[in-house]
């Protein structure tokens, strides 16, 4: 014990020299020397031991410091990725870490490829977890408008232990963001069939019937009446793959129902 309280006093003594260093004239006039005496990774496993993962939290604590810092300030937040990887050579297994700092790295730091290196880290420390592809999934769906890429990782996430349900639904609807409405009504068709959750199988046949509804009306706004009625018929002879029947009527608008 009296070894444990020793190590983390000099740990300890070593962020607030950190701190103290980082408030001097000329380490606030230049950002790049901000955490000049923040301590490396290799510093770190050498001094650790057994005391990684206290280290660890310790660590984790200044890291949301210094974003907090930085967000009510300046917004640049040049070494967070620094500091986050530090924290996972330290404690391998800290999710959160991954999850929270792949995502601020990104959006925060305007870095996607130091925020997928750090989320890919933590698929290789921690595979069972869900969280993580399905991160890099919303990163890719929102920060990166990459649909494709998208519903991979989200239809990763799915596979993993104790994955929620909406990890299918988000790679369905990437599909339905992307355009490619064929593929995103098959993945909502899967869903529907492979679930026994009331909730997700309403929300699947809300969403089949919204995709079609709205394809349908695009094609009918850019084509005769004629060429509608055709491509509607030659369209419902390829959708056998869906989970209940539909009917289609064209009026002002066409509307598609489940029958």
């Amino acid at each position: 014990m009296r070894k444990a309280i020793i190590l983390i006093t000099l740990f300890l003594s070593v962020i607030l020299m950190s701190y103290i260093m980082q408030k001097q004239p000329e380490a606030i006039e230049k950002s790049s020397n901000e955490l000049i005496y923040f301590p490396s990774g290799q510093f770190i496993s050498q001094i650790a031991l057994e005391y990684r993962s206290i280290i660890a939290d310790v660590l984790w604590l200044q890291a949301i410091q210094y974003y907090g810092q930085h967000a009510l300030t300046d917004r640049q937040f040049t070494h967070l990725f620094r500091i986050f990887k530090v924290i996972t050579l330290l404690d391998p297994d800290f999710k959160q870490c991954y999850v929270f700092g792949g995502t601020i790295v990104t959006y925060d730091q305007h870095d996607p490829q130091l925020g997928f290196r750090l989320l890919d880290m933590g698929l290789i420390n921690m595979p069972e977890s869900w969280e993580i592809p399905f991160i890099k999934g919303f990163l890719y769906y929102v920060y990166m408008k990459d649909y494709d890429a998208a519903r991979i990782w989200f239809s990763f996430a799915s596979t993993k232990p104790d994955a929620p349900y909406y990890c299918e639904q988000f790679a369905a609807a990437s599909m339905m963001r992307k355009g490619d409405y064929i593929t995103s009504l098959s993945m909502w068709s899967q869903i529907y069939n492979g679930s026994d959750n009331k909730y997700s199988t309403d929300r699947a046949e809300e969403n089949i019937i919204e995709i079609m509804s709205k394809h349908l009306n695009k094609y009918k706004t850019e084509h005769t009446l004629k060429e509608t009625e055709d491509y509607i018929n030659s369209t419902i002879s390829k959708l056998d793959f869906l989970p209940f029947p539909i009917n289609v009527k064209i009026g002002d608008t066409v509307t598609v129902e489940r029958i």
